[in-house]
């Protein structure tokens, strides 16, 4: 619920004291990352430098994505027949998540990193991404949720079957958030040429 940057040095410190090279730290983390460097506190709106915090700590390349962003991508690896998809992560006893958002195959991050913000629209929370994205599929991870059919049937009383996305009910979102900042920091290092 809250950030720490101290926990996240226990992690990587961790990691380190097993693991001799590391080509990049890569981190896919709950909240507004704007700029794909300042993740935006949301207990007083100001910025925090985490990219450059902890490259300046650790010597090292980091990359740093939201976790629905990264699911999105970790996702879009497993369904390549789809290029626009909603990840919706809704966490059991947190009134609020996000969405990842793809595009024609690329991540849409928004205005200051806002895209798939959904607290601040928290009723029909996939009503509107429907309609102005118009995703093929909408992987869905809400535990208090977990009823295809029964959200299937809530949307169809807005919108037309033929508008409805394919809809995947997720388990865990981790694997797809791993699976995505990984593909992540590999293309960030294959773009620095560092692979």
């Amino acid at each position: 619920p809250t950030l720490n940057t101290n926990d996240l040095y226990d992690v990587i410190d961790t990691v380190l004291l097993k693991v001799k090279h590391l080509d990049a730290i890569a981190i896919a983390i709950p909240g507004i990352i704007k700029g794909n460097d300042h993740l935006r506190s949301s207990i007083d709106g100001k910025d925090i430098d985490l990219k450059n915090e902890l490259e300046k700590k650790y010597h090292i390349d980091v990359v740093i994505s939201n976790n629905a962003n990264a699911a999105v991508v970790g996702f879009s690896l497993e369904h390549s027949e789809y290029k626009n998809i909603i990840f919706h992560s809704q966490p059991f006893g947190f009134g609020v998540g996000g969405q990842g958002i793809l595009v024609n195959g690329q991540v849409v991050l928004g205005k200051e990193g806002i895209a798939g913000e959904i607290r601040f629209f928290l009723r029909r929370m996939l009503l509107p991404v429907i309609s102005i994205i118009g995703p093929e599929a909408i992987a869905l991870f809400s535990p208090m949720t977990p009823d295809k059919e029964e959200i299937k049937e809530g949307l169809l009383s807005f919108i037309p079957q033929e508008f409805l996305p394919e809809i995947y009910i997720i388990k865990e979102s981790w694997y797809y958030m791993l699976d995505g900042i990984t593909k992540l920091c590999l293309d960030y290092l294959n773009e620095n040429e560092q692979v």
